[in-house]
């Protein structure tokens, strides 16, 4: 089974209806489309390290100038930085996400019921009759 979707939902008029990015200027508005797929292909899927060179070489190294314009523009609207200061998140995205993972649990909860209405529930981690280890000193041949 695969650990991550190759894609991640995208939701036209949810995105177009945000007042907040509506707001963007274009670069902006670019900018946080490329951030938001640099998360979505992170490790966590909905944020990035707060490492404010990386992010500026995400975004094609902006001048100074307008790195400072778009910066307020995202951190302003979808983006957030973490309390320990250390990501900037997008917490849509992470309800997307979140959202994918239950519907997909759902999915295979169903067919697996559907496919295999006999298997147990849960498997047990172990059997009561576990086999011991063989003592130290043990005549051989006898296991």
């Amino acid at each position: 089974m695969k650990e991550r979707a190759p894609a991640f939902q995208f939701y036209p008029r949810q995105f177009s209806g945000d007042d907040d990015i509506m707001a963007m200027d274009l670069d902006a508005v670019g900018a946080h489309i490329l951030l938001m797929c640099a998360a979505a292909a992170s490790l966590e899927r909905y944020r990035i390290h707060s490492d404010e060179r990386a992010i500026r070489t995400r975004l094609r190294n902006p001048s100074e100038a307008d790195w400072q314009r778009i910066k307020v523009q995202l951190i302003g609207g979808a983006w957030k930085i973490s309390e320990d200061g250390q990501w900037w998140e997008q917490h849509g995205l992470g309800r997307t996400f979140q959202k994918q993972r239950e519907f997909s649990e759902q999915q295979r909860e169903r067919a697996n019921a559907k496919w295999n209405p006999n298997s147990p529930k849960l498997m047990p981690d172990r059997c009561r009759t576990d086999a011991t280890e063989v003592p130290e000193g043990s005549p051989e041949g006898t296991i």
